[in-house]
């Protein structure tokens, strides 16, 4: 008789019931926002020399909504304008830059580079 090392019940190899590793996820069940991109932008009000930072979708849209006063964080400060903006291939990696740029380090190298 010989024996067979055969799994039953579980597979060794670690893929679950959606025939996908554990560690992803089939396309269907991935979240909206892993789709999206993610845009770190910068931008700066010339009248009260002060820089913003934020994380948005549409870069257009939301320098357009902080030119109009409809942000309440940036309203008194108006006109804004678009100094610097980076493109990031997931939420985290935005929020870390946008972390990065409000830190020490980043608002020196804002200064040196932009001269703001």
């Amino acid at each position: 008789m010989t024996t067979d090392h055969k799994v039953w019940g579980s597979n060794p190899y670690g893929v679950t019931r959606n025939g996908c590793p554990p560690n992803r996820q089939p396309f269907f069940l991935m979240k909206k926002s892993e789709f999206e991109k993610h845009i770190v932008y910068v931008i700066y009000s010339t009248t009260h020399q002060r820089n913003h930072v934020g994380i948005c979708e549409d870069l257009e849209e939301i320098v357009e909504l902080h030119n109009s006063g409809r942000m309440l964080s940036t309203a008194a400060f108006k006109p804004w304008k678009l100094i610097h903006s980076e493109e990031c291939e997931s939420r985290p990696a935005a929020k870390k830059r946008d972390t990065y740029f409000k830190s020490t380090l980043g608002r020196a190298w804002l200064l040196r580079t932009y001269k703001v």
